[in-house]
């Protein structure tokens, strides 16, 4: 996909997560730019100075973790790993599911490619309250995840 596809999505869902907040407007000032270099992070990475999220070819994955810091950047003048971020992460994560945007198989991606158990832990806790009691629709079958918290930890 390109750029400008990856900018569009993120917006539709930090747009749709923030509408009733009057800062939406800043939180939709960013950028999304494929860069050749290597990452200090596995896929992509946030740029506060020039609000950029700088990704690599194949760091779609991160893209939620990226918006995140960049919608706790424009909140608070500094991002974390917070539980403020956790709730914008979580937030952000549910409106993209909403939107069908994620599927199992990029979420899945996303926790196994993480660089530590705890983060992934903190992103699948998510992911299962968000699943729990829709089992049953069709359309969320696919998000029932098989997986071995062990696994993930390798």
């Amino acid at each position: 996909m390109s750029e400008i596809t990856y900018k569009s999505k993120l917006y539709t869902v930090i747009r749709e997560a923030y509408k009733h907040d009057q800062r939406v407007e800043d939180y939709l000032k960013f950028r999304v730019q494929y860069i050749k270099k290597a990452l200090k992070s596995k896929g992509a990475s946030y740029n506060t100075q020039t609000r950029t999220i700088e990704m690599l070819l194949n760091g779609e994955n991160y893209l939620i973790h990226e918006a995140t810091h960049h919608v706790q950047y424009m909140m608070e003048g500094k991002t974390n790993h917070s539980s403020n971020f956790r709730a914008i992460q979580k937030k952000l994560l549910f409106k993209a599911m909403d939107l069908k945007y994620i599927n199992a198989f990029k979420l899945r991606a996303y926790y196994k490619y993480l660089s530590s158990y705890a983060e992934a832990g903190k992103v699948l806790g998510m992911i299962e309250e968000y699943v729990k009691g829709k089992e049953q629709d069709c359309f969320f079958i696919g998000y029932i995840i098989p997986y071995d918290k062990n696994e993930i930890a390798k």
